[in-house]
């Protein structure tokens, strides 16, 4: 189920006033986030806060900030989240991301989103792993919802829109 464009709209205007710290506002974003979607991270398998074996820059545990899995009905999805106003085309938060997707095993989610509370960058590792599919400004989420649409139970793959997938996107 996508959301409503009344949803969306309060879920914009509540993370613009309320979001805007990695480590602080994290979890209650992702959860609102997945609520958007009908989801409770628990009853979907979604995990916050996930240890990764192997996926530090080091080589040590790292921590995603969201992993969901694949499974029946479920394309998954890697989301590492960011301060507000930290540039997500830096290549070391893809790296990030690529470490934590290549070290999640088994099941491994299709997809990877890169977010600081104002847009999302999002990827298919099964289609263009390197580069974003598509990039969202969190105010356009309304008119650009259906790129999200490998978040609903047995949904479609991402309608991306590859055009938009440039930095100031």
């Amino acid at each position: 189920m996508l959301p409503t464009t009344d949803s969306l709209n309060e879920f914009i205007s509540y993370t613009q006033k309320y979001f805007y710290q990695e480590i602080k506002h994290s979890q209650p974003f992702l959860t609102r986030f997945f609520q958007l979607f009908g989801h409770n991270l628990e009853e979907v398998g979604a995990e916050l806060e996930t240890f990764v074996e192997n996926s530090s820059v080091k080589g040590n545990k790292g921590r995603a900030d969201l992993i969901w899995k694949q499974g029946i009905g479920i394309k998954g999805v890697i989301i590492e989240m960011k301060s507000k106003d930290v540039d997500l085309f830096s290549p070391e938060y893809y790296r990030q991301l690529e470490r934590y997707w290549i070290n999640c095993v088994p099941n491994r989610p299709r997809y990877g989103i890169l977010c600081n509370f104002d847009q999302f960058l999002i990827f298919d590792f099964d289609i263009q792993p390197s580069d974003p599919i598509d990039v969202i400004k969190l105010t356009d989420l309304p008119d650009r919802i259906t790129a999200f649409r490998f978040m609903e139970i047995g949904g479609q793959s991402s309608s991306s829109n590859r055009e938009n997938c440039k930095k100031n996107g």
